[in-house]
């Protein structure tokens, strides 16, 4: 049975991310699942909609939805998810005819109106699937850009170019499903956020390119190359960092 080359096995620490990454994408997985409210079957639906056996509907039936208990509907097909209804049943009068009679007696014409409003807001999955998942794949190849080699300076420092076009696009397109808004929502500032991440990156790779440009001599540019290394692998920790710490700030400011 042949032996395998040293180095070619995971050591612990190797093991340990390993599985420490798993765990937290399952923790992830499931905790989406559960916040998720499930649809109501058919009859309920139909229960909410009838009333009881010996029961006479209301001639304004209404629904407050801050009587609802929130998750009671949801649309898997559609992406939202109804918090309330409220229906009522209005009289609106004409003050003309509209030239129908000359009687004094009828000189404005009344007709009945319904006005129907619901509130609603997005599925948790759908708006990850469709919104941050994407956001998620660019700001992670940027993040994973420094672990390049620095001897292919001129591939590192067009990621960030590259991943910043990809945000506008992206951004763009999801601003074009809601009217314009005077205020940032959520999503905005984790866009922001990106925005700063590229933008850091981008001139730490310029940095290091003129750095490594600049070195004279193998030894001194092996030299450089070490510094260039360490430096990268700190900014990776601390750029993953400040996101989590700027995305969970936003996102406690928004509630806010």
């Amino acid at each position: 049975m042949p032996v395998p080359p040293h180095g070619s096995r995971l050591t612990r620490k190797e093991l340990f991310r390993v599985l420490s990454g798993a765990i937290l994408f399952l923790s992830f997985w499931i905790g989406l699942h559960l916040l998720e409210p499930h649809p109501i079957s058919s009859r309920d639906r139909y229960l909410l909609q009838t009333p009881p056996p010996g029961e006479v509907a209301p001639k304004k039936p209404s629904r407050s939805p801050a009587s609802m208990a929130p998750g009671d509907y949801s649309s898997e097909k559609t992406g939202f998810i109804t918090r309330g209804w409220q229906l009522e049943e209005y009289r609106h009068v004409y003050e003309t005819n509209f030239g129908v009679s000359d009687d004094p007696a009828h000189a404005s014409i009344a007709y009945s109106q319904l006005v129907f409003q619901a509130s609603y807001d997005r599925s948790i999955r759908a708006s990850f699937w469709t919104l941050i998942q994407p956001l998620l794949v660019v700001m992670a190849i940027v993040i994973v850009a420094p672990s390049l080699s620095s001897s292919f300076w001129d591939v590192r420092i067009a990621i960030p170019a590259t991943a910043v076009l990809t945000l506008v696009f992206m951004q763009a397109s999801y601003k074009a499903t809601i009217p314009e808004l005077p205020y940032l929502t959520f999503i905005d500032k984790i866009y922001a956020i990106a925005y700063v991440v590229c933008l850091a990156c981008y001139g730490l790779f310029v940095w290091g390119g003129n750095r490594l440009e600049a070195a004279e001599g193998e030894e001194e540019r092996r030299s450089m190359v070490r510094l260039i290394n360490r430096v990268d692998s700190r900014f990776q920790k601390i750029t993953l960092i400040s996101m989590l710490v700027a995305s969970v700030l936003a996102w406690y400011i928004h509630l806010a």
